[in-house]
């Protein structure tokens, strides 16, 4: 809780509001369905999916617009992977905007409406999730085609 809150302290008449803050946090992690033993726990004590989600919680305090996640299934296991994929899916369906940066083409698939890739600092790609292909990324990724010719970018750097 004190992690979630950090610069953000809720507070009632100048103290702290314990209960105010524990009770708002357990509310954005129902939103995320997102499963933590207690808001009161050390984060050095939860698992990688779960301290993913708190630092996603930590954000939502804030009510942002759009979330960015730098990465958020390095070192993660299946399930903790899984979990984190259900709380970005969750997030968009709130109407959040929600970036990803990631590595793996599967798991940006999985919750993705748009993929861009990025090459040597230049859009590669642009891609409508649902009709990409693997082999269609993986070609933007590397700038090679399956049958080794170079790959065009599918649009023009602006």
């Amino acid at each position: 809780m004190q992690n979630l809150f950090l610069g953000q302290e809720l507070r009632r008449g100048g103290m702290l509001d314990e209960r105010l803050m524990e009770r708002r946090a357990w509310e954005v992690l129902g939103q995320l369905a997102a499963r933590v033993p207690s808001v009161r726990a050390p984060v050095r004590t939860l698992s990688g999916g779960q301290r993913q989600a708190v630092a996603v919680v930590r954000t939502l305090i804030g009510q942002p617009r759009v979330v960015v996640l730098d990465e958020p299934l390095a070192s993660l296991g299946i399930s903790q992977t899984a979990e984190v994929l259900n709380m970005v899916a969750r997030l968009r369906e709130s109407g959040l905007g929600v970036v990803i940066v990631s590595h793996s083409m599967v798991d940006v698939q999985a919750v993705a409406d748009r993929i861009m890739v990025l090459r040597l600092g230049t859009i590669n790609g642009d891609f409508i999730a649902e009709h990409a292909s693997y082999e269609d990324l993986i070609a933007a990724i590397t700038g090679v085609t399956p049958d080794g010719r170079a790959a065009r970018p599918t649009r023009p750097v602006p």
